[in-house]
């Protein structure tokens, strides 16, 4: 292995350990025949995702954490959408 073979999979080894779902390690399990990553006690309050397997709705839960962070910025700096 090259060395910048070797430093590009420690990279992405890296990128891997900061995602949301592997850092938050929120409880996977079925809901309605898709697979449920739930952050918190229940979906409505929580953050929820959901895919037709556990990475789908692994990916899909990094997607809805960095969302909602993002609306709670928005909200902290009192922006509005049209404004």
């Amino acid at each position: 292995m090259e060395a910048n073979d070797y430093w590009n999979e420690m990279y992405a080894a890296a990128c891997e350990q900061r995602r949301p779902f592997i850092q938050l390690r929120p409880r996977v399990f079925i809901d309605e025949g898709l697979w449920c990553a739930l952050y918190g006690e229940n979906i409505q309050d929580g953050v929820a995702a959901f895919g037709d397997s556990p990475e789908l709705a692994a990916w899909n839960f990094d997607r809805a954490w960095c969302e909602k962070i993002g609306e709670q910025k928005v909200r902290r700096a009192g922006v509005t959408p049209n404004g």
